[in-house]
């Protein structure tokens, strides 16, 4: 966020890990198991469905305080998961509980940071890490966080020792409810054109673990311990969707080719015939 004349340090990152925190608790998953039980539960090639998380809340500008070049707070916003186990479409909507004072945006990353297997390393609280790794970055001012809402970022987590255990979040999309009147001056931002406090998107994603990020898309309602008139650190509930649509297979498009051109032989035969003298 640009508010950052305000912040003389790494607001963030530094010593307190209380505000470092970015974690996959089970309820954070789209799994059909509703125990939770299962943290590895893909959504399948052949099983079109879709799967809702609600009772989780965010803040009115955490995501759109990542869309400049100082990032943002990486524990304002909220994440959660999925796995696509082939290639497919995937449609995702966030809802907000409050649209009049709760616009919605999201971000979808490709990885989960580290294995999910090693539980251990699901929170990310690698402030010394990740500190170093910002400050890396260089730019005229200081990050006030790791989370980048329009580009790959990254981010250790609290077992991190040195720049190589950082986890990396690759970009592969994002969408914002309304204009940039509410989420800001940043260029390339996917609005919806409606800020009505709904916001969807469509993207054809590899298989693989993803994160999708869920937070505010009000850039005017940052601040820091109400410095700003209009800044607003309420968290707001919201309902998150994902629905899988899959990709064509080889056989499928090349059966679907294959009778098109036996269609268009047919059209052709009997053209030909019909210009016959």
């Amino acid at each position: 966020m640009r508010i950052s004349h305000l912040f003389p340090v790494l607001v963030c990152v530094g010593a307190s890990t209380a505000l470092a925190h970015l974690s996959y608790p089970a309820a954070r998953y789209f799994s059909n198991d509703p125990t939770h039980t299962t943290l590895n539960d893909p959504f399948l090639l052949d099983t079109p469905s879709t799967r809702i998380i609600s009772g989780q809340s965010t803040k009115a500008f955490s995501w759109a305080s990542g869309t400049d070049d100082n990032f943002a707070r990486q524990d304002d916003q909220r994440y959660l998961r999925f796995t696509l186990a082939a290639p497919m479409t995937i449609t995702i909507s966030i809802t907000s509980a409050d649209p009049v004072r709760f616009l919605p945006a999201f971000s979808v990353y490709a990885g989960v940071g580290h294995a999910l297997a090693d539980v251990s390393r699901l929170d990310y609280d690698g402030a010394q890490i990740t500190q170093q790794y910002l400050q890396s970055l260089g730019g005229t001012q200081p990050k006030e966080g790791a989370f980048d809402a329009l580009h790959t970022w990254k981010i250790a987590d609290d077992q991190a020792t040195s720049l190589a255990d950082l986890a990396t979040f690759t970009y592969a999309g994002h969408a914002a409810d309304g204009t940039s009147a509410n989420f800001g001056p940043a260029a390339g931002i996917n609005g919806d054109g409606v800020a009505d406090g709904f916001v969807t998107g469509t993207f054809s994603l590899a298989a693989g673990e993803y994160t999708l990020v869920v937070g505010g898309a009000n850039y005017f309602l940052q601040g820091l311990n109400n410095a700003l008139p209009n800044y607003d650190n309420a968290s707001y509930a919201f309902t998150a969707a994902v629905s899988n649509v899959p990709e064509p297979s080889s056989a499928g498009l090349l059966a679907v080719g294959l009778a098109a051109l036996g269609l268009l032989r047919q059209r052709f035969s009997g053209l030909r015939r019909a210009l016959r003298p």
